[in-house]
């Protein structure tokens, strides 16, 4: 209840950075991104710009770190993406623990470390290497918009 409290207490500041950013959230798309991001964020601007990632709904650009990832196995990446997203439409639901399930039973499937799964997500859904959990991203970009931005990413 306190951490909702202060989740409560930070909109009023992220909602202008966010505003200014382009990203018109609703209240509760963004309570849920904050709670997520904010123990990785040290400031207003950073919770923002953390937010806007998640909910803008735009394909990211790839930081440096995430472009070398993708270059150690350009097609490894894009198989993982796409074998995710026909895994993720057929979720049970879009909670984080459904998420994470259905990514490990993937990753089992395809004999490989869940990270071979879940780290092609993160970079295609944040343009970088670290994120929250990759089931609680996929979770707060709503499925809609990851499973798009997944298809993308699995294409380009």
């Amino acid at each position: 209840m306190a951490e909702g409290g202060g989740l409560l207490n930070r909109y009023p500041l992220v909602q202008p950075e966010l505003a200014k950013l382009g990203v018109d959230g609703n209240k509760e798309a963004v309570l849920k991104a904050i709670a997520v991001v904010k123990t990785r964020s040290r400031t207003t601007l950073d919770v923002a710009r953390q937010v806007a990632v998640r909910l803008d709904g735009k394909f990211v650009e790839l930081d440096e770190k995430a472009q070398k990832e993708i270059a150690k196995d350009p097609t490894g990446y894009h198989a993982s993406l796409a074998a995710s997203v026909i895994a993720l439409q057929n979720a049970p639901d879009w909670k984080p623990e459904s998420l994470e399930h259905v990514l490990r039973n993937l990753a089992e499937e395809r004999n490989v470390a869940a990270g071979k799964i879940f780290q092609p997500i993160r970079i295609a859904l944040t343009g970088g290497t670290v994120s929250e959990p990759v089931n609680e991203l996929l979770s707060v970009v709503g499925k809609e918009a990851a499973l798009r931005r997944l298809t993308h990413a699995s294409l380009s």
